[in-house]
């Protein structure tokens, strides 16, 4: 979607810190589970300052935005020193309609801050709080979100509960705690989580490539070395033999990223933007996690093409405003539609294989799947 002003974006994914304390193998934050990445400014430079925060949500934008989403590739939001002061400026600024979710491992702070948020972020009967959470016990809870501890995320997650907050159980499957899902549903409605997410994340994206999602842990003073495996689930079950169909009108993986039809998922059917903890701005979470931030890709695209095409500072907040971003860049007005009509070789606009793998034609195959969640009664 083009945007043309600020009311055209309904959902606004800010990640406000890239300031987190666990070490989850998966993560880009961190290098196999054992040391922060390098590339990242983390501690007090690693917030976005709350005037950032007003430019990423001025007042104009929430008089109108549906959704915010306190999320990211990074960070865990209740790092930020001022959340709660970010949430009493969406308060005093919103319209009747806007709700707030916010994704968290729970493990910061003590059941008292997370109660009195509950009494301020509860604004609107949809606000939610995502408690990521894999396992049941601290050891299984351990092997993948390190540093996390099961039971203070599990205490904070019920504080803010019991003092009204509406929350949800997000948990992957991984080959080690697959077992724990029948005990995970019953505590989750023991605990009053209004929903459990049961997670095979990235799986649709994994497909074409057919590669399998494990990560690699590494030896530290508190855990051993491990492999983790994601399960293959039920969205891979599901998806498998259409996107195996699907692949036979292409010659290779390759083909298909060249010539698949893109949606853009986030632009054309939410309507939602990224900002990241830098004050850049950008259509989705997946520009930050595919080819910055120390990842880079053969061929890196971004790096090679667009970066070089534009000015360091052209999505930038702390350059320019939002409106100014998403209606006036050249990216956002025109170079990153037209790339989806291009091949990736192409010399002028050429096209992200990105843009492919996360919205092609295959991720259809799950657009209508509620990421198998289930509402508890």
């Amino acid at each position: 979607m083009k945007y043309n002003n600020l009311n055209d974006i309904k959902t606004v994914q800010i990640e406000v810190t890239n300031n987190c304390q666990a070490m989850c193998p998966g993560c880009q934050r961190n290098i196999d589970g054992v040391s922060v990445n390098p590339t990242l400014v983390t501690g007090t430079k690693g917030n976005m300052p709350f005037d950032i925060v007003k430019k990423a949500l001025p007042v104009e934008l929430l008089k109108t935005l549906e959704r915010i989403e306190f999320n990211g590739n990074f960070g865990d939001a209740p790092f930020h020193p001022q959340l709660k002061e970010i949430v009493q400026y969406i308060i005093e600024n919103k319209n009747d309609n806007l709700f707030i979710e916010m994704s968290t491992n729970g493990g910061m702070h003590n059941p008292k801050w997370w109660a009195d948020l509950a009494k301020s972020w509860m604004f609107n009967k949809e606000c939610c709080v995502w408690f990521a959470i894999d396992g049941t016990d601290n050891k299984t809870q351990q092997m993948y979100r390190r540093n996390v501890s099961y039971d203070k995320a599990i205490a904070n997650a019920r504080a803010f509960i019991d003092a009204g907050g509406n929350a949800e159980w997000q948990f992957i499957v991984f080959d080690h705690n697959k077992h724990q899902i029948d005990t995970l549903y019953k505590l989750a409605n023991e605990y009053g989580f209004s929903k459990v997410k049961t997670n095979n994340t990235r799986t649709s994206f994994n497909m074409i490539k057919k590669e399998k999602f494990i990560h690699n842990a590494e030896k530290n003073k508190k855990h051993e070395s491990r492999s983790i495996k994601q399960t293959d689930g039920t969205l891979w079950e599901k998806g498998k033999d259409k996107t195996k169909e699907l692949m036979k009108e292409y010659e290779s993986s390759d083909h298909y990223f060249d010539t698949t039809t893109i949606s853009c998922d986030w632009g054309d059917r939410e309507q939602k933007i990224m900002i990241e903890h830098d004050a850049t701005v950008w259509q989705c979470c997946y520009f930050v996690g595919s080819y910055l931030y120390g990842y880079n890709p053969n061929p890196n695209t971004w790096k090679n093409y667009y970066a070089k095409k534009y000015s360091a500072d052209f999505n930038s907040l702390y350059s320019h405003s939002l409106k100014d971003i998403i209606v006036n860049s050249d990216l956002w007005k025109r170079d990153l539609h037209e790339s989806w009509n291009n091949k990736m070789n192409s010399p002028i606009n050429p096209r992200l294989e990105m843009c492919a793998n996360h919205c092609g034609k295959h991720t259809s195959f799950f657009l209508s799947d509620n990421g198998f969640d289930q509402t508890i009664q």
